[in-house]
């Protein structure tokens, strides 16, 4: 999928319907854990960019992401 290396290496912040969503599914993400992630990799099988904050590892949705 072109154009997902672009977010690689970047900062991001989920938009708040998915950040809330991931809140909810894990219980290791504290609500009070800021809302900034760093883009790792891409999972091009899944389509998903890989990021992590803290130590919590996400895989979301590129259309899931706000670039800081």
């Amino acid at each position: 999928m072109p154009g997902l290396e672009h977010y690689v290496g970047r900062i991001v912040r989920l938009k708040q319907q998915a950040y809330e969503r991931i809140i909810k599914k894990s219980r290791a993400v504290a609500e009070s854990e800021e809302n900034c992630f760093l883009v790792a990799a891409i999972d091009r099988q899944m389509r998903r960019l890989v990021c992590y904050g803290g130590n919590h590892r996400i895989a979301v949705c590129p259309t899931e992401i706000v670039l800081v």
